[in-house]
């Protein structure tokens, strides 16, 4: 499975995004609040790509990439290591 985890604070969302995937958006789950921001998917893909998760919290979107070529790549967000990518109005 593909999984993400992040140290990030009131996380409220994570979503999967494959590149080379006709539709991108692979996953999105919301995270209730007091929960433990972690999640795991299985997802297809038929070559190596570039997998993105995005993570919203305290509304702002984070994001992450790795390069998954064979099954089991793991996403790990986290302050110093994610990118902001913008903020929820």
């Amino acid at each position: 499975p593909v999984s993400v985890t992040t140290t990030l604070d009131k996380v409220t969302s994570i979503s999967f995004f494959v590149t080379e995937n006709p539709y991108a958006l692979a996953a999105s789950y919301k995270i209730a609040d007091g929960t433990i921001p972690g999640v795991a998917n299985r997802l297809k893909m038929a070559k190596t790509t570039k997998l993105v998760a995005i993570v919203e919290a305290d509304g702002k979107l984070y994001s992450a990439t790795s390069r998954a070529s064979k099954p089991g790549a793991s996403i790990r967000a986290s302050q110093t290591s994610a990118a902001p990518c913008g903020s929820i109005s």
